[in-house]
């Protein structure tokens, strides 16, 4: 008996220790707010592509850990932008014949190729604007939470063409 009250003492212990207090999880809120700064960021790389466009596609399938509520946050914030802000994939938009002579978009797409949370908290955020197969940059984030708030700490420019 006395050895299996050790056993659960060592158990119990083990997983106590297993558990950080210092580490910080993720939540809706944090995405939300790195979308917006990264979608902010991402829009002002190479201005070319953003002449005379007449909407902002948001390829809304591609934001992770997000709500619908939390997707109409990320596209409200957009729309301050541009009046005309749709969500859209590139494969939608081809379907429904806005990709012209299947080269080029009149707008411009913001999609959020991958997001990690990393173990030290931080986010890091592969995000590309697309004008066209020609026209597109593709940018990596590091986003650091310092104050409270998420700011970029390191910005790679991984492709453009």
């Amino acid at each position: 008996m006395e050895m299996f009250k050790l056993f659960i003492i060592i158990i119990c212990l083990s997983m106590l220790i297993g558990c950080r207090s210092d580490e910080v999880i993720a939540v809706e809120d944090d995405y939300i707010a790195v979308y917006n700064i990264v979608f902010t960021a991402i829009k002002d790389e190479d201005g070319i592509l953003d002449n005379s466009i007449p909407y902002i596609a948001i390829d809304g399938k591609s934001l992770m850990n997000i709500s619908e509520d939390g997707l109409n946050q990320v596209l409200s914030t957009v729309k301050s932008w541009n009046e005309t802000v749709i969500d859209e994939s590139i494969e939608t938009l081809e379907e429904k014949g806005m990709m012209i002579d299947d080269h080029y978009l009149e707008g411009i797409l913001l999609e959020i190729l991958s997001i990690e949370y990393t173990e030290d908290n931080k986010f890091l955020v592969h995000a590309r604007k697309f004008k066209s197969r020609k026209g597109a940059v593709t940018v990596s984030y590091l986003l650091e939470r310092k104050d409270g708030r998420w700011i970029i700490e390191e910005v790679e420019m991984t492709g453009i063409s």
